[in-house]
C-alpha cells in the first residue's frame, strides 16, 4: 500500500470543506463545459483583477523585504501570474 500524497491527505482531512467546493453549480458547470458565457467573462474579470492586484502586492513584498534571498524567492512569483494565466485572459477577452 502507498502512502497517500500530501494534496491527497489535505483533501481527506478537510473533506467536509472540499465537497461542497467540488460540487459547487459553478464547478461543475465549469468541468462540464456548459457554464454561461456571461457567469463565465464574470468569473474572469474577477480573477483577472485579483491576479493584476496579486502582482502588484508582490511587487511591493520585493521591494520591502530586508534581504537578497527574500527578493530573489518573492521575485520569482510574478512570471508565473503574468505568463500562461495571463496569455489566458488576453486570448479570452
Amino acid at each position: 500500500m502507498s502512502t497517500p500524497s500530501f494534496s491527497e491527505e489535505t483533501r481527506r482531512a478537510h473533506s467536509k470543506l472540499w465537497q461542497p467546493v467540488v460540487e459547487h453549480r459553478f464547478v461543475q458547470e465549469l468541468v462540464n463545459d456548459t457554464i454561461d458565457d456571461a457567469v463565465n467573462a464574470r468569473y474572469l474579470t474577477l480573477d483577472c483583477d485579483f491576479i493584476n492586484n496579486l502582482t502588484g502586492a508582490v511587487g511591493h513584498a520585493v521591494a520591502m523585504v530586508p534581504g537578497m534571498p527574500e527578493k530573489t524567492w518573492f521575485a520569482q512569483f510574478p512570471s508565473v501570474l503574468t505568463d500562461k494565466e495571463n496569455d489566458y485572459f488576453l486570448r479570452s477577452f
